[in-house]
């Protein structure tokens, strides 16, 4: 049964990615100019050399960095695939999926391909919307768990 579950995990982390990867390729094959919904949201590509919120750092550091961080996540992936550790599963998946995506496009391209605009915030991709949305998912798991006193059984 473990087995199993730890083999859907797996397929589940390798999908995420694939659709990931798939709506990159999509991107730059039909983006070919500006959309702009709203005035509140658009689409354009555009080419971060630079980490999260546009920081510029060396490429050779981010990718040092970035490498250790998805090699701790596995690690974390595989560990809360345990029992009665399943609810942080997806979450995981999440960021994984999303942080293996950039790094790939990272180590091809030497940069991220970001598309999405909205409002005041920084522009991202869909990697690094499925990376946020992980790490708030897990920090609502860590804060239900602390407040059931579980937060420490691993």
């Amino acid at each position: 049964m473990f087995k199993q579950k730890t083999v859907g995990y797996l397929l589940l982390a390798v999908f995420l990615f694939s659709f990931l990867r798939l709506s990159q390729n999509a991107v730059l094959l039909t983006l070919k100019k500006e959309i702009t919904i709203n005035g509140l949201f658009k689409l354009a590509i555009y080419k971060n050399y630079g980490i999260a919120f546009g920081l510029n750092l060396s490429s050779k550091l981010i990718l040092v960095v970035t490498f250790i961080i998805i090699i701790f996540l596995i690690n974390w992936y595989f560990r809360a695939s345990k029992p009665g550790q399943g609810q942080k599963i997806i979450p995981l998946s999440l960021i994984i999926s999303g942080a293996m995506s950039n790094f790939i496009e990272r180590l091809n391209y030497g940069y991220v391909l970001d598309y999405l605009e909205i409002g005041f915030l920084p522009v991202f991709n869909l990697a690094d919307l499925f990376i946020c949305l992980g790490v708030i998912w897990i920090i609502l798991i860590y804060l239900k768990e602390g407040r059931q006193g579980n937060i420490y059984k691993n």
